[in-house]
């Protein structure tokens, strides 16, 4: 190491131990002071979240203000998932604004997970997209989306509302959600928006150096450290709280790759709590039981689950059933090939054909597979290896594969989980690396 870096090093150590121990005083001193401060260990991967500027409180105590810097962008590939490059906000119902946000489409309209609706400009009303449409938007904040019965063609929404603050500072933060204050000024909407980065989202904008400190100064109020000043048992209970909170982001992406081969896996996002909804890649097995889809949909199955896991065999009745036992159905029941029945052809439109054994030839129609859509597959819920609808996905649409937008049938292919593996390790590394900047213990599973 070079003997500047090796002089800086020095010099750094014991200024750290110092402002870790001003931390652990001001917690003492000022319970505004250490709620900020586990806030922003709480919100450091959470989209759109202001960090509070504790270090401009330590230079001079008083009001909480924000920081006001860019956080770190993360690409997801969702198209509603929003963030700005450049000063500004989303706009928001109630009079809230947002920086970054995982929006979703309920009842037609586009919205935040916790239901506030976003505004377009200049009338603040609700953007409309329709249910089940599917949503684009262009750097410039237009929104366009695509009608599941339409023509094909794309209509127009209208343009995200942006707006600024004059002291941005002194917004009111309630998680990643701004209101406006007396301090911060009214909201102005501007005209020279900034540039919307669709499929992106902003985590924090709390630096990883200064959640060190913030971990290391809430160690010592906790008497968790050597050089602790307290024995403070919320602090504790609330740092276990944020470790267990980490923990858990850890493990959703190890299950991530614990199941990235499985056929139909949807793979969960580790920021956000949804389910990821591209596709995954598919895979030739010649298997005339094996089936994916090529395009958006899911297989129905008995008990009112769907799945994208297509690995279907007979069962000594007949009946095409997954390796758990589900039947496939199909819009009249579920799908039973005669015994009689040889050389089975799925087509794409989920027509199921065969040949009798002893008749002359001829196909035969046997039953048609039918797809489920929903408005919201990011909000489905795991059951077991399945999936089912909940009220936030919106109910179960049965439709002939290929239509209204659906996807087509492909016999003798599985379709492989929908995750990257590499960016999946990537992600874990960096979490895991987290953690040991800020000291927190993982479980052995996370461990390099």
């Amino acid at each position: 190491m070079p003997i500047l870096w090796i002089l800086v090093l020095l010099l750094w150590l014991p200024a750290s131990a110092e402002v870790s121990q001003e931390i652990s005083r001001a917690c003492q001193r000022d319970d505004r002071f250490y709620r900020a401060c586990i806030s922003n260990l709480e919100g450091h991967y959470r989209p759109g979240y202001r960090a509070y500027d504790l270090f401009a409180y330590l230079e001079k105590p008083g009001a909480l203000a924000l920081k006001t810097g860019p956080g770190a962008l993360l690409e997801t590939g969702y198209d509603l998932d929003l963030a700005l490059d450049g000063p500004g906000y989303f706009v928001l119902s109630r009079g809230r604004l947002l920086r970054s946000g995982a929006l979703r489409v309920r009842q037609g309209k586009i919205c935040t997970a916790q239901g506030d609706l976003v505004l377009r400009a200049p009338d603040l009303q609700p953007l409309e997209v329709g249910s089940g449409a599917q949503v684009q938007v262009t750097r410039q904040g237009v929104v366009r989306f695509i009608r599941p019965d339409g023509d094909g063609k794309p209509e127009n929404a209208g343009r995200l509302a942006i707006a600024s603050v004059a002291h941005p500072r002194w917004l009111s933060s309630q998680g990643a959600l701004l209101s406006p204050t007396p301090a911060s000024g009214p909201i102005q909407l501007v005209s020279h928006n900034a540039r919307v980065l669709s499929k992106h989202l902003e985590l924090s904008n709390a630096s990883p150096l200064e959640q060190q400190q913030v971990c290391r100064g809430l160690y010592a109020f906790a008497g968790l450290s050597p050089s602790a000043q307290g024995h403070s048992v919320r602090a504790r209970r609330d740092l276990v709280q944020v470790i267990a909170g980490h923990d858990r982001l850890c493990a959703v992406s190890l299950e991530n790759l614990k199941h990235a081969s499985q056929s139909g896996y949807r793979a969960s996002d580790v920021v956000c709590s949804r389910l990821r909804v591209g596709p995954g890649p598919l895979h030739e097995t010649k298997d005339p039981y094996h089936l994916a889809i090529d395009g958006k949909g899911y297989f129905s199955l008995s008990g009112g689950l769907i799945t994208r896991d297509g690995a279907f065999q007979l069962d000594r009745d007949g009946y095409l059933v997954t390796v758990d036992g589900c039947r496939l159905m199909t819009q009249d029941g579920p799908l039973k090939i005669p015994a009689e029945m040889s050389d089975i052809v799925i087509k794409a439109d989920g027509t199921v054909v065969g040949t009798r054994l002893n008749g002359d030839g001829r196909s035969e129609a046997i039953g048609q597979i039918a797809l489920v859509q929903v408005d919201d597959d990011s909000c489905l819920q795991r059951s077991g290896p399945h999936l089912r609808v909940t009220p936030q996905s919106g109910p179960a649409r049965l439709d002939v594969p290929g239509r209204n937008g659906g996807g087509v049938v492909v016999q003798g292919y599985l379709e492989y989980g929908n995750l990257n593996p590499i960016e999946q390790i990537k992600m874990l590394h960096a979490l895991r690396n987290y953690a040991h900047l800020l000291g927190m213990p993982l479980a052995d599973d996370y461990q390099p």
